[in-house]
Formats: structure tokens, sequence, C-alpha cells
């Protein structure tokens, strides 16, 4: 689907991006490889058309979650 092995893309977490420290991104990492393995199981065991409306959640979930974070960091902006 996304053009990588399965295990490379929920176990390799990669090289930081700059201003991220490698711990911070280890934790980030890990938190990402077990929501892709949770995500990939529930892929594997549905029907096409339930595949889907998953994926459909799943980006509005992910799309809500930053628009929180950029509502939270304007906040913390006009707060300090």
């Amino acid at each position: 689907m996304f053009g990588v092995s399965i295990t490379e893309f929920v176990d390799n977490p990669g090289t930081p991006p700059p201003g991220i420290e490698r711990d911070l991104w280890q934790r980030i990492s890990e938190r990402d490889r077990v929501l892709g393995t949770a995500i990939l199981e529930d892929l594997t065991s549905i029907s096409d058309q339930e595949k889907e409306v998953y994926l459909d959640m799943w980006k509005q979930g992910f799309f809500k979650a930053i628009a929180k974070m950029r509502i939270e960091e304007a906040n913390n902006k006009l707060s300090t």
C-alpha cells in the first residue's frame, strides 16, 4: 500500500528530523509502530468496502488531531 515492506513501515523509526532529539523520536516512533500494527491488522481482517470507510475515518481523526495541535500552539503563543 505504501511502497515499503510492512516491517519497514512499522519497525524502522528512521532518522529524526532536524530539531527532534533522538529519545523523543524513539518514543514517537514506538507509538507509531503500535498504531501502524493495529491499523494493518484491522485492514487485513475487513472487506474492501469497510477498508475505505476505515481509512476515511482514520484520515478525519488525523486531520482533527493536527487542527487541535495548531489551535493549542496558537493559544500558547497568545498566552506568552
